[in-house]
């Protein structure tokens, strides 16, 4: 059975000062990706383009928290806080390589990611390609980039990306729905 990821991100400070990013997949089986984002399309406001955390108020996180928590997903993240002089696109390569060893090892055979442009998609592949010819990561999976208003299951690692983002910046609740969920990863 084919396994599929669905990859967003997130960057927050904590009240420290520190930056945070936070790289999250929701992964499920491809046979229940066609349920899960037909419940994901009810979520969305008619008048926006997609879904996404941070257009959301208090208790629509907590409404999208819970219908997150009743899909037939797993979810992994990986949190890295920034050392001074790390640019936001070093966080991502490295969040990135953890991120595809573990979804390499949860037999994952397509990755799809929303997509920043052309050229920061290209450094995506590079850096798939990298991880595949160091043996990072087997060949098995396959990576995509698509607009996030195109691709609700993107709004599921939206949501789950914000949970995570609120957490580290103190207020747990939103993860704490989802935490059974999850596994988490800090680098």
């Amino acid at each position: 059975m084919a396994t599929f990821a669905f990859i967003d991100e997130s960057l927050v400070s904590r009240r420290n000062g520190d930056d945070v990013y936070v790289l999250g997949a929701v992964v499920l089986a491809q046979c229940d990706v066609d349920s899960a984002q037909e419940v994901l399309l009810t979520l969305k406001s008619s008048s926006a383009k997609k879904l996404h955390w941070r257009d959301e108020q208090t208790h629509s996180r907590r409404r999208l928290v819970k219908e997150l928590s009743s899909l037939p997903l797993t979810c992994c993240v990986v949190v890295r806080s920034k050392p001074t002089g790390d640019s936001q696109e070093r966080q991502r390569r490295l969040c990135l390589e953890r991120l595809f060893h573990e979804l390499d090892r949860l037999g994952v055979s397509r990755a799809v990611i929303e997509s920043r442009g052309n050229a920061d998609d290209r450094r995506d592949m590079k850096m798939l390609q990298v991880l595949r010819s160091a043996r990072a990561i087997g060949s098995g999976i396959r990576m995509e980039h698509i607009p996030g208003p195109k691709e609700p299951m993107l709004w599921a690692a939206d949501v789950l990306c914000g949970a995570v983002a609120q957490g580290e910046q103190g207020v747990a609740d939103y993860f704490d729905q989802i935490a059974s969920l999850a596994h988490v990863h800090r680098i």
